[in-house]
């Protein structure tokens, strides 16, 4: 399992990525400067996280398949995660392609 700091420190490195990227194609959309929009990178940064916590999700659902989470529904946590990452992934895309 990924330990708690290794995701963090990935999302920071997604974040980080992915907000340059961000930078990169507004600059040579040939859009103003001025045009920029911090929400974008807060978003940008929000689903970046979301991304890796609906790794660590669908992650565990693996994990504990010997019935330790007999208690909660895998499918639905199966799928939570999954929705989790997918959404997430799709914000960081719409987010750098404007």
């Amino acid at each position: 399992m990924f330990s708690h700091h290794l995701t963090s420190v990935i999302a920071l490195v997604l974040g980080i990525i992915s907000t340059i990227l961000y930078l990169i194609v507004h600059f040579y959309s040939g859009k103003k400067a001025g045009g920029l929009q911090l929400s974008h990178v807060i978003v940008i940064f929000v689903s970046t996280t979301g991304i890796m916590e609906g790794i660590k999700i669908v992650i565990l659902i693996f994990e504990n398949s010997a019935g330790c989470m007999s208690e909660i529904d895998p499918i639905a946590l199966f799928l939570g995660g999954l929705s989790l990452f997918w959404v997430s992934l799709s914000e960081v895309y719409k987010r750098i392609k404007g």
